[in-house]
């Protein structure tokens, strides 16, 4: 799907009790917030989200899909439309593969709006639960949080309402990320030139294992402050699977194989077969 948004209004903000929620399950999609030459008004909504002068903000749920999203605009990528000052931008991140960039005044997930007191943009909240999520500034505009010059805070969150991170983890062209003991990110393509996949996490230390399609994993350990984030390669280690082709017997073989470790498992004879006398 292939979008941008251009749309405006002027006015008082209209009472909406129950705002219309985009939600993107699957798919694939482009969307833009940009100023066109030929159009009448400057100021396009957010490329997913509210428009221009919403008289409240429109919640965005991402559940799955590669979406890529821009706003060269006051509006935000993913969030709030320009001078969208009566409302609270909301974005919650499920899964999916989210590439988000602003080189303007809007945030890449968050929020727009314009700078002046009048017109300021709202605090408001991005969880982030699942998937990769890629939000770059090269504007004024926060990667993830709030458009320029607003006072207001976009709290950056988890299911928990727990404060989370970006982590970026080499992984390209993997097909799950397992955070022990916290969570299994399945990975369903790649951000664009780019090698990292990006999770939110809590502060705390983590071992993290990124799993290819050839059975090979890597394992990394993670530690997440709120100073700052490392993450450390802890080595590669090649995978091999075990097919067992077996007549009359059963098997608990395992699927694979970690290079270097003992293979075993039990044979017994089928229901119905009559058991031989041992090889000698």
């Amino acid at each position: 799907m292939y979008g941008h948004s251009s749309s405006y209004a002027w006015g008082p903000p209209a009472e909406i009790s129950h705002p219309t929620t985009v939600t993107i399950n699957g798919g694939t999609v482009y969307a833009y917030s940009k100023y066109h030459e030929d159009a009448s008004a400057k100021s396009p909504g957010a490329a997913i989200g509210s428009g221009y002068r919403a008289g409240t903000y429109v919640p965005v749920v991402i559940n799955g899909g590669w979406i890529y999203a821009e706003t060269n605009t006051f509006s935000a990528a993913i969030g709030n439309g320009d001078s969208d000052k009566y409302g609270t931008s909301k974005v919650e991140i499920n899964g999916g593969l989210v590439t988000a960039a602003t080189t303007a005044e809007g945030a890449a997930i968050g929020g727009g709006g314009q700078t002046s007191a009048s017109t300021a943009s709202a605090a408001g909240i991005v969880t982030i639960h699942g998937g990769s999520v890629k939000a770059t500034s090269t504007g004024t505009g926060d990667g993830v949080g709030n458009s320029a010059g607003s006072e207001d805070a976009v709290h950056i969150w988890n299911q928990d309402s727990v404060p989370v991170y970006e982590v970026p983890i080499p992984s390209a062209a993997c097909e799950q990320i397992v955070v022990t003991g916290l969570k299994t990110f399945q990975m369903s393509g790649d951000h664009p030139d780019d090698e990292n996949h990006y999770l939110y996490l809590p502060v705390g230390t983590y071992s993290v294992r990124v799993y290819y399609p050839d059975y090979s994993n890597i394992r990394y350990e993670v530690v997440v402050t709120t100073e700052g984030v490392t993450v450390q390669e802890y080595g590669f280690v090649q995978t091999y699977q075990v097919t067992a082709n077996l007549t009359g017997l059963t098997a608990n073989v395992p699927e694979s194989v970690e290079a270097g470790k003992p293979l075993s498992f039990t044979l017994a004879p089928e229901r119905g077969m009559a058991s031989r006398p041992p090889f000698r």
